[in-house]
């Protein structure tokens, strides 16, 4: 961005001194037209268009200079909020609640380690996670209620029998969601995603 508004402005500037040189050899030839000596007074409209393409020239070249810093710092400070993760649907208060936050799908299918995690007591009947200077992007949450404590959900005849839920409450349908179907793009100075939990 930087090199290309600097080989703008130098086509500006190029641009400017070749507009300048035509008005002045237009004044000559009409001064020599004329068998008038160079030196004498100018034409008004000829000081008047060179004085109006100069303020243009500047104008230009303020705004091209002022959008290059305003990208440049937009570029150079990541933009972050504050995001809350707002839990419910906890059945009862035996065991812990664990949250999971993910900003990849490799991460989210298991293959890299969550992006933050947290577990919290389930003793109460809402749940709040809330998290400061997370960056823009897109991310996605898994939750489960650990009753027994195990670090995993615990199943029957494939059914879960501990609460779980995810970020958008997608639809169970034969497994659980694809991280596309959780994903959801954080992007503002401050966000509450709010997740009830399944229980079956």
């Amino acid at each position: 961005m930087v090199l290309s508004c600097c080989i703008t402005i130098a086509i500006l500037i190029r641009w400017k001194n070749y507009w300048d040189s035509r008005q002045e050899d237009k004044e000559n030839t009409h001064y020599a037209a004329a068998g008038e000596p160079q030196q004498q007074a100018k034409k008004p409209q000829v000081v008047l268009i060179g004085e109006n393409m100069n303020k243009l020239f500047l104008l230009i070249l303020a705004l091209l200079v002022t959008a290059n810093f305003v990208i440049a710092q937009n570029q150079s400070t990541p933009q972050a909020g504050n995001l809350t993760v707002q839990i419910t649907g906890i059945q009862n208060s035996s065991g812990d609640i664990k949250i999971g936050l993910f900003n990849s799908e490799t991460s989210f299918n298991g293959k890299e380690e969550k992006f933050k995690g947290i577990t919290v007591k389930a003793d109460n009947d809402k749940i709040i996670w809330s998290l400061a200077d997370i960056q823009y992007g897109y991310y996605a949450i898994k939750v489960f209620h650990d009753e027994d404590q195990d670090d995993q959900v615990d199943t029957k005849l494939g059914i879960p029998t501990e609460g779980f839920g995810f970020s958008n409450n997608p639809s169970i349908f034969l497994g659980a969601p694809s991280y596309d179907k959780a994903k959801f793009l954080f992007n503002a100075d401050s966000m509450t995603v709010e997740i009830k939990l399944i229980n079956f």
